[in-house]
């Protein structure tokens, strides 16, 4: 699977997936414990190599669509939107009957939210090759995202159909299955693709999630196995530390978070540690360092800054706790929490 195949992907993650792709919920003293995706890190020389290689390609062969749908592709993953405008529409002038130069197309109206005119890139893409399953899913999941799940999951029926040993499409419609609620056929299409690509990790990870939420054991293996295809995915480390805090196993927990810390500054680590710190080790000193270097890593992060308040307060730092949960209302009026606290410190 692609780049530019795996936004798609993962926007269906996010718009289906009800228990988010990364984390599971914790309701105790602090509000819900949240995780984003590990941010990519771009390699700058390798980038301009890619680049200078597929110059070299369309100065030798002007003449061939396949290598503007390469830099296309490259400018999408750059998120320099214009550029792959541009260059997608040099491949139509070359060869406009080529179906996969209209998905490429659709791929850049995509990631400039013009979905109608995506849409309609797929359809005829789809006019020109009736069997080509990159358009077939595509087209799920632009169904889906706009809510239309039932033309979606025809869409990833029909590109299962036309080929059945396509992983991308079984993992699809494993996801379009967890939003009807049919659970035994989404893990039946994971195990398929992870069948026919074990190094697909995006499904060990979703098995491991849909276990977890289960609260099944097994949940833990299933996130191994795509870590052993990635051992530096943050992602997958924040889900088996989860895992381990989940089950009150701290050690191995916090373990994890550090491992996770020690290759990027992660504001949800630095959360999680806080909340173990304060929750269950009573710690308040090193909560209050922790649930800091959440929220200044990611002002945004309100339940950082309130976690910040309460463990002053629990700390006995009254007036920088009342300072905090001032804060904390000032950025959120109606925070419930910080206002009952507040009126129980005043």
């Amino acid at each position: 699977m692609n780049k530019n195949n795996n936004k798609w992907a993962l926007v269906l993650l996010a718009t289906f997936i009800s228990f988010g792709l990364l984390s599971c919920n914790d309701d105790n003293q602090t509000p819900d414990n949240n995780k984003q995706q590990a941010p990519v890190k771009s390699d700058t020389t390798a980038n301009v190599s890619v680049l200078d290689s597929i110059n070299q390609l369309i100065e030798r062969e002007p003449d061939n669509a396949a290598h503007f749908r390469a830099r296309t592709a490259f400018y999408l993953d750059q998120g320099n939107h214009n550029a792959a405008l541009a260059d997608v529409n040099k491949a139509l002038q070359i060869d406009s009957l080529s179906s996969d130069t209209w998905v490429s197309l659709a791929d850049v109206y995509f990631a400039k939210q013009r979905h109608v005119d995506s849409r309609e890139a797929l359809l005829k893409a789809l006019k020109l090759d009736n069997t080509n399953t990159s358009a077939m899913l595509r087209l799920a999941q632009l169904y889906a995202v706009n809510g239309d799940v039932q033309t979606a999951l025809s869409y990833a029926e029909q590109s299962i159909k036309t080929e059945p040993t396509n992983a991308e499409a079984h993992f699809v419609k494993s996801n379009l299955k967890l939003h009807i609620a049919d659970t035994n056929s989404a893990i039946f299409h994971l195990h398929k693709a992870t069948e026919i690509n074990a190094d697909y990790c995006a499904a060990w990870m979703l098995l491991g999630h849909i276990h977890e939420q289960q609260k099944k054991a097994m949940a833990l293996q299933y996130y191994q196995s795509a870590l052993a295809i990635d051992t530096n995915n943050t992602t997958t480390l924040y889900s088996i530390a989860m895992y381990y805090q989940n089950r009150e196993d701290l050690e191995n927990a916090e373990q994890i978070y550090q491992r996770i810390l020690s290759k990027e500054d992660n504001p949800y680590a630095w959360y999680n540690l806080g909340y173990i710190n304060m929750i269950y080790k009573d710690n308040y000193e090193e909560a209050i360092k922790d649930f800091e270097q959440s929220y200044t890593l990611l002002p945004t992060y309100i339940d950082a800054l309130y976690n910040w308040a309460y463990a002053l307060e629990l700390n006995g730092n009254k007036q920088a706790a009342i300072a905090k949960y001032r804060e904390v209302l000032e950025k959120h009026t109606n925070h419930e929490k910080a206002l009952e606290r507040l009126n129980e410190l005043l």
